[in-house]
């Protein structure tokens, strides 16, 4: 049956040749020999269209030749620490509170720092928004450039450094430009992290549980909005820092740096990625990289075993053309710009104006509202991700949850103008920041790094945050045009129907990828030839 290009993974073609013809130490190559003597890993020439069984695996779980997507049977032996890997996520995401603490003390803070500069209208918005541009511009060319050359790991660490010079430098300003120069610097931050933090933890996470590994970048925004929000409030009912003369949204803003902080002071335990380095030619750093990762009793045949399951130690990277006009690469950045077409952004930002409320105490209870049930959300998600149940795992949540944003979008659309139905109204809202939460939030990320082979990877999720922060913005930026020229009403109509397409779009061409590992995906293993079924 004939599928759409962009839809497609590509298959292995001809012969490969075995990692050790490749490895530039001969203690890996000897020890990768002794692992496929003692019958580890097996490393061997297949046919494009056969299905292989993961290396980490069991010796006799191949997958059924009637269906490509059958499960794989448990592995005997699982040499990756669940428990390690969970930490390093852990470390790994931290940026990405420090994201969502900026985006809830944003909303907060809005109100003093128009007051103390004196701003326009459109050096207010340009204020709020502008954080997504920047990142967007981060995300391109400050990840881009320093995923493939210099790894995952030290891209993070560049994240981290502009978002606290970010934070400093906005709680200091002392003009609109000097504000601005903050906000450029968080934004790189933002945009770097973001595509560092959900390749990182893609390629350090075990099939069995990458969904919920990758699914925690989202909870990490959605936990720092939560916290933003609470601590913007506090820091304001008592004039935390007055007696210092340093106004309340000060102290608020700077607080933003402290997540980074962290994550710099535990930044020696975060390994690089292995993939990364057997890409680069590193396998004994790769080596190391694994043994940091597994059980403290698995076996040094265990790691060469993991090790060779990786593929060729080559030095290969990818251009920005073929990363971007690869069909792997377009439908990744489809995945980035789809989902945030139906408005979401603009609910997290204007929940206080869509429904408003008589005292600061009110919006704040309707921010946290929105924003707890978007935290939930995403907390389910993370535990349902690699469920390999019909009505679970993550291609079903994603479908689902999209559906989920197209029902509430319209009931409020309905029920806009009906100022007697607020409490349904708020309902509405909640309802559809919770199903965008136990889907398309947290999985879009998790598909854009499944989809893309490793050489292909960081530029090809680079682009992808890049189109997805420019579509954030942008929808962001319209809403109150949009909504003062027709209706809010309108407004949240015509995001419901771009919901509905959505689900459609995710139905037809989201892959069935749990307990699959990434060189399954791409050739080295089981391979999806196209979309899977719904």
């Amino acid at each position: 049956k004939p599928k759409k290009a962009w839809h497609r993974y590509r298959r292995a073609s001809g012969d490969r040749q075995s990692c050790s013809d490749h490895c530039s130490s001969a203690s890996i190559n000897a020890s990768i020999q002794n692992a496929k003597m003692h019958g580890s890993v097996e490393i061997m020439a297949t046919k494009p269209d056969e299905p292989q069984h993961n290396p980490l695996r069991s010796q006799d779980s191949t997958a059924s030749s009637d269906d490509e997507r059958a499960p794989l049977a448990e592995p005997t032996e699982d040499w990756q620490s669940s428990r390690k890997t969970f930490g390093v996520a852990l470390l790994a995401v931290l940026n990405q509170i420090a994201f969502g603490y900026d985006v809830g003390a944003v909303s907060q803070c809005l109100q003093p720092i128009e007051r103390t500069f004196r701003l326009t209208q459109l050096q207010t918005g340009f204020v709020t928004s502008a954080l997504n541009y920047f990142a967007a511009a981060g995300a391109l060319m400050v990840s881009g450039a320093l995923l493939d050359r210099y790894g995952r790991r030290k891209a993070l660490i560049a994240a981290a450094w502009l978002l606290i010079a970010g934070g400093i430098a906005v709680a200091a300003a002392n003009s609109f430009e000097a504000l601005v120069i903050g906000r450029l610097l968080q934004g790189l931050g933002v945009g770097c992290s973001w595509s560092a933090s959900g390749i990182y933890v893609t390629e350090i996470a075990p099939s069995k549980l990458r969904g919920s590994l990758v699914a925690l970048v989202d909870v990490a925004i959605n936990l720092g909005i939560i916290v933003g929000y609470c601590a913007a409030f506090l820091v304001d009912a008592t004039q935390l820092g007055r007696s210092f003369s340093i106004a309340p949204w000060r102290v608020s803003m700077g607080l933003s740096a402290l997540p980074s902080l962290v994550f710099m002071l535990f930044v020696i335990s975060l390994p690089e990625s292995p993939r990364w380095l057997i890409k680069r030619s590193r396998p004994i750093a790769a080596k190391r990289s694994l043994q940091r990762l597994a059980r403290s009793e698995a076996s040094d045949a265990d790691i060469d075993a993991a090790l060779a399951s990786l593929g060729e130690t080559v030095d290969e990277t990818s251009s920005w053309t073929e990363a971007t006009l690869s069909p792997e690469g377009g439908y990744a950045a489809l995945l980035g710009v789809v989902q945030q077409l139906t408005g979401t952004e603009a609910i997290l930002y204007f929940a206080p104006t869509v429904l408003p409320g008589g005292s600061k105490r009110d919006k704040f209870l309707g921010n946290v509202g929105v924003g707890s049930a978007k935290f939930i959300g995403e907390l389910l998600a993370s535990y349902m991700a690699d469920s390999e149940t019909a009505l679970l795992g993550r291609r079903t949540l994603t479908i689902g949850g999209s559906f989920g944003v197209c029902v509430g979008l319209a009931i409020f659309a309905k029920f806009s103008e009906d100022n007697s139905a607020l409490p349904l109204l708020a309902a509405a809202l909640s309802w559809t920041m919770f199903t965008f939460s136990l889907g398309p939030g947290p999985f879009s990320i998790v598909f854009v790094n499944e989809v893309v082979p490793t050489r292909l990877r960081a530029k090809s999720s680079a682009w992808s945050c890049f189109l997805n922060r420019i579509t954030s913005a942008s929808v962001a930026l319209s809403f109150l045009p949009l909504s003062t020229a027709y209706s809010a009403s309108s407004v949240f109509a015509l995001y419901a129907c771009v919901a509905f397409g959505a689900t459609v779009f995710y139905a037809k061409t989201l892959p069935n990828t749990v307990g699959v590992s990434l060189e399954q995906l791409h050739g080295e293993g089981r391979v999806d030839a196209g979309p899977a079924s719904p």
